[in-house]
């Protein structure tokens, strides 16, 4: 794992408070689980800072048009997330009951289904109580 600075760890950690998403998601059409942190933001130039020390790909979100600038995402999948998220951890405030949640589901998929195995309706129960409980830390104005 690369060594970051406790500087560029706390700045992260202050983008993923207020500007993330942390996202664990059922895709409908294949039944796959999917997990993600979506970093939003107008101004690529961040974005592209933080992909170079976390890693990630950044893409449009919206255009501009109008008076609406255009966003940018910086989306983080799976196991970079996890790393990501492990060395932000001590510096996170406001989202730290949604990175405890996907640190869980992602040592659940590294401990008990790596790889193609059929999950179990137990499991499939457990990571749809993870989805639910992340779905209602990540509601615009719950914390």
């Amino acid at each position: 794992m690369k060594k970051w600075t406790k500087i560029e760890l706390a700045y992260a950690a202050g983008f993923v408070d207020g500007e993330a998403y942390i996202q664990i998601k059922r895709h409908r059409k294949t039944g796959n689980f999917i997990d993600t942190i979506r970093i939003g933001q107008t101004n690529r130039e961040i974005l592209d800072y933080l992909r170079s020390l976390f890693g990630g790909s950044v893409h449009v979100m919206t255009k501009a048009h109008g008076n609406t600038r255009q966003a940018w995402v910086l989306v983080i999948p799976s196991k970079m997330a996890e790393d990501f998220i492990r060395a932000i951890f001590p510096y996170l405030r406001v989202k730290r009951r949604q990175a405890r949640i996907f640190l869980s589901y992602r040592k659940r998929i590294r401990t008990r289904y790596y790889g193609n195995l059929p999950l179990t309706k137990l499991e499939i129960a457990l990571r749809l109580e993870m989805i639910s409980m992340m779905k209602r830390l990540n509601k615009r104005g719950a914390l």
